[in-house]
Parts: structure tokens; sequence; C-alpha cells
């Protein structure tokens, strides 16, 4: 959902991109400078040297990672590297409380970018692709159905 939601505003938004530092980044915006990676602490608060070494490559390419991680972590974790929010959220669920997150998270995002907040619209139909993708895979959920029935009468 959040590279769907990017790459309305920023077209240039690439998904798993390898090309900037030879590993895998969620979200790359290559004319903004910014990479963005989402993960579970849980699985990520073991992994953290590799998380940094993507840091540091990003940073020598001049390229800001901002990570997310959903789960909690104790305030003040020296474990926590500089540009990393947390949600305690599983951003990844489908629940109203999940989307709810989720959406602030891409509100921070746009805000960090500079941009104007999203458009009830924008939303709607980010997840209206969202929900396409979805449906592509045959995994759609209660909560998907519902949100897409709202997403048709907002469209």
């Amino acid at each position: 959902m959040v590279f769907v939601t990017l790459r309305r505003r920023y077209p240039g938004a690439l998904w798993h991109d390898y090309s900037l530092i030879g590993r895998e980044l969620d979200v790359y915006l290559p004319n903004e400078g910014i990479a963005i990676e989402v993960g579970s602490w849980y699985q990520h608060k073991g992994e953290l040297k590799a998380d940094m070494q993507k840091r540091e490559l990003c940073e020598e390419k001049g390229v800001r990672l901002l990570t997310i991680y959903n789960g909690k972590v104790g305030k003040g974790d020296p474990r926590v590297p500089a540009d990393c929010w947390f949600c305690q959220q599983d951003l990844f669920a489908s629940s109203a409380l999940s989307d709810k997150s989720l959406r602030y998270m891409i509100e921070a995002i746009l805000g960090e970018l500079g941009g104007p907040s999203l458009t009830l619209e924008e939303w709607w139909r980010a997840k209206l692709d969202c929900f396409k993708m979805t449906l592509a895979e045959k995994v759609p959920s209660d909560f998907y159905w519902e949100d897409l029935e709202r997403a048709r009468t907002c469209a």
C-alpha cells in the first residue's frame, strides 16, 4: 500500500529495487532521494547490522533511508537507528485500525517529502489499486471486499 499510494504522486517510484545499492529496497523514489523500508521490528531487531549497512550504502549514494517498523520497542532502545519510525499496529493486517495506522504513516512520509496530505479520493484510488492486486492474487479477505465496495461508491 505504501508503494501504490506513493507511486500515484511520484510516478518514478520503484518497488523492490536493487539498482541503487545492489540490495533490495522496498520503495525507492529516485527523483526525491529517499528510500523506504517497511518491516516487522520482531523480525528485524536481530538483523540491525544488515539494516545499518543498507542505511550506510544509501547515504553513500546521497539517498535518505526511512525505515518503518511495526511492533513495540522500548523508548530509548539503543539498537534503534535514526530515521526509524514505529507503529504498534501490524501495517500488513486487514483491519480498520491497521488501515488507519497505515494512512497515518503514509501521511508522515508525504510530510517528509514536503507534499500535501492525501485527498480522500487519492486514498481510495490507491486502496482500489491494492484491492485489484489482491484479487489478482486470489486472496481477498472480507475486510477487502467491504472496503472495495466502499471504494466503488467513493470513486
